[in-house]
């Protein structure tokens, strides 16, 4: 069984398994069927929502072709004014990463995935 929302509020969010939970909830989607969207297995998808896990590059990546999503605040917390990620963003989210601002070496990995795949 899923385990119960308790954030209430967008700025509560500390991660972004817990951002994409609120999302994901926001618009009334089941797990197993947002997983299934996105090309996760349900237990894939409860281990980024309980922040066990980050979303490797490909999942990122799925997360980019949903129009709704804003990808650079799922992943920083941070409202991004346009409406989809671009690659200078995620080039700047990997320079305030090797600067120490929400150092995660495991996002650091994926988007340094993420930044290879979009640049080709």
């Amino acid at each position: 069984m899923e385990e119960e929302m308790k954030i209430t509020e967008e700025g509560e969010l500390k991660n972004p398994g817990q951002r994409l939970r609120f999302w994901r909830k926001q618009r009334g989607m089941n797990a197993s069927l947002f997983a299934a969207t996105i090309n996760l297995s349900p237990g894939s998808l409860s281990e980024i929502e309980n922040g066990k896990s980050l979303p490797s590059a490909q999942t990122i990546i799925q997360l980019m072709e949903l129009e709704e999503l804003d990808v650079y605040w799922l992943l920083t917390g941070q409202r991004n004014v346009g409406h989809n990620i671009k690659v200078e963003q995620i080039k700047t989210l990997i320079d305030n990463l090797k600067k120490g601002i929400a150092v995660n070496r495991e996002l650091e990995t994926n988007l340094n995935e993420l930044l290879h795949i979009v640049e080709s």
